[in-house]
């Protein structure tokens, strides 16, 4: 006899009610009323105090980096970065610029509104995933 767990994500609270959760109902409903404009979206992220909250992540990012390897500055300095010393500077940067823009969101901008935006976009954008064309168009052959 196999046990097979059910995932908890499928019946912990279902019943309960929150923001979120009235807040989808009527996404479903009227999805277009929670879309933001491009100038609506940069002022729910925080404006341009957030956005110089995202840079300044940024730079924190890539500068402890520098901050904490003498060898990648030299590397920086001559123009010899390889493949790695790239990734580890894209990484830091974008682990410094995803923590930046959730503060500058939650501190300068309307997190409801952004939090919101970005379900009612991806739930448009998964119901406009099937309607209208033909995924294959010819017989696969294999």
């Amino acid at each position: 006899m196999r046990i097979r767990v059910w995932n908890p994500f499928f019946y912990t609270n279902w019943q309960g009610t929150s923001a979120d959760n009235e807040a989808a109902d009527r996404i479903i409903s009227t999805p277009e009323k929670y879309l933001l404009s491009q100038e609506n979206l940069f002022q729910a992220e925080g404006g341009n105090a957030g956005l110089a909250v995202q840079m300044l992540g940024l730079l924190v990012g890539v500068g402890s980096v520098f901050a904490m390897s003498p060898r990648m500055s030299s590397y920086w300095k001559t123009g010899s970065l390889r493949w790695m010393e790239w990734l580890c500077l894209f990484g830091a940067g974008s682990i410094g610029y995803i923590g930046a823009r959730q503060v500058s969101v939650s501190t300068f901008g309307d997190y409801n509104a952004y939090h919101r935006h970005w379900m009612a976009y991806n739930y448009v954008k998964s119901c406009n995933r099937w309607e209208g064309r033909q995924i294959l168009t010819k017989r696969p052959t294999y």
